[in-house]
């Protein structure tokens, strides 16, 4: 892909931005019922992200360092600390893969991102004591800054990139089969 104005190459990650848009903007209407009624959708977001986030880890390809492994491990245990606190347990997905590790750190860290910006959003003026543990994780833009380079490494139009996309769009979908699993 290049870039008209330019007349240069576009870089992946704008690539993947553009190719998986749709994906994207569906999981965000998926999850329009937490942002409208936060309140009492609390424990469906959470059991979604949970069961949707196990699953895109688990579906990574075998034997393969992810650069979010640390994070989606402290994400995963910080929902099942805010969903037992409310007696609840998510609804598990069945992984899909193997996944390409830059397609799983891009749905981690980019949901990470994600929830960053619901918690300014639902959650400002809360004492921190009352803002769900998963809303606390910190938002480690470093690790989005790592992954960004690696991403702008790769060649649009490649093998690996045509991979990764579709392994992105597989994650998302993901998200959306963990929501529809969640009983509330």
């Amino acid at each position: 892909m290049t870039s008209a104005a330019a007349g240069r190459e576009v870089a992946f990650r704008r690539c993947l931005y553009l190719g998986t848009r749709s994906e994207h903007d569906a999981t965000e209407a998926t999850f329009a019922p937490f942002t409208d009624d936060p309140v009492s959708r609390l424990t469906w977001f959470l059991g979604a992200q949970r069961s949707g986030l196990a699953a895109i880890f688990a579906s990574r390809a075998r034997d393969s360092c992810v650069l979010s492994g640390a994070v989606v491990t402290d994400l995963i245990r910080r929902l099942d600390l805010d969903l037992l606190s409310s007696g609840k347990t998510a609804a598990e997905v069945a992984p899909a893969g193997p996944l390409e590790p830059l397609a799983v750190d891009y749905l981690v860290l980019g949901s990470r991102l994600g929830t960053e910006v619901l918690r300014l959003r639902l959650f400002s003026g809360y004492p921190s004591d009352k803002i769900p543990a998963y809303f606390r994780a910190p938002a480690l833009p470093q690790l989005w800054s790592a992954h960004c380079t690696a991403l702008d490494a790769i060649p649009p139009g490649s093998a690996r990139a045509d991979q990764i996309l579709e392994d992105v769009k597989t994650g998302f979908a993901l998200f959306g089969q963990a929501a529809t699993a969640q009983k509330t």
